[in-house]
C-alpha cells in the first residue's frame, strides 16, 4: 500500500510539473512576437508546429516585395558608360516578350578575387566552364515598372539593355 502511495505521489508531482511547464510555455507564447523587416513573401518555410527557434537563428526566409532589382555583371570597359540614374530596359525570363523600364541604382566599386569572402564585397567568377572571362563588375538596376510583386521571383534570369 505504501508503494502505491509513493507512486501516486510521484505521478501527482509529474502532473504538477507538466502543468507548470505548460503554463510557462503558454506565457512564453503570449510574449512571442514574430515580425519581419518589411512586406514580402515567405519562401521555403521549413519550420513546423512545435519547432523551437531563437533570436540568433533565422527560421523563415522572406523575399522583400517592394525592392525588386536586377544585378547584371558588366565587363570593366563598359563601366565608364554606366552612371547611377541612367535608363535601362530589362527582359525578365519569367515574363518574356516585354521590356521593363529600369534605372541604374549603382555600381559595385570593388569585387572579391577569392570565392567565399563575398560577405563585404561580391565575388564574380572569372570563368565559365573552361573559358576565362574578363573581370565583371556588378551593376544594380531598380525596376520602374513591374508585372506585380506577386509575379516576380528572386534569382530568375534577366537580360539588361543599356543605351548610352
Amino acid at each position: 500500500m505504501q508503494k502505491e502511495n509513493e507512486t501516486l505521489s510521484l505521478d501527482k508531482a509529474a502532473v504538477s510539473s507538466a502543468h507548470a511547464a505548460r503554463l510557462l510555455a503558454e506565457w512564453r507564447l503570449g510574449c512571442t512576437k514574430v515580425v519581419a523587416p518589411g512586406d514580402g513573401f515567405v519562401t521555403h518555410l521549413a519550420i513546423q508546429t512545435g519547432d523551437m527557434v531563437s533570436t540568433s537563428q533565422a527560421a523563415v526566409a522572406i523575399v522583400d516585395g517592394n525592392a525588386w532589382r536586377v544585378v547584371a555583371n558588366y565587363k570593366e570597359y563598359y563601366l565608364r558608360h554606366l552612371h547611377p540614374g541612367g535608363l535601362a530596359w530589362i527582359w525578365l525570363d519569367s515574363h518574356p516578350w516585354h521590356l521593363y523600364r529600369a534605372r541604374i541604382q549603382g555600381l559595385a566599386h570593388g569585387i572579391s578575387r577569392q570565392q567565399g569572402s563575398e560577405t563585404l564585397v561580391p565575388y564574380v567568377s572569372p570563368t565559365v566552364n573552361w573559358i576565362r572571362l574578363q573581370r565583371r563588375i556588378p551593376v544594380r538596376f531598380t525596376l520602374l515598372e513591374s508585372p506585380g510583386s506577386d509575379q516576380l521571383f528572386m534569382g530568375v534570369d534577366a537580360r539588361v539593355l543599356v543605351i548610352y
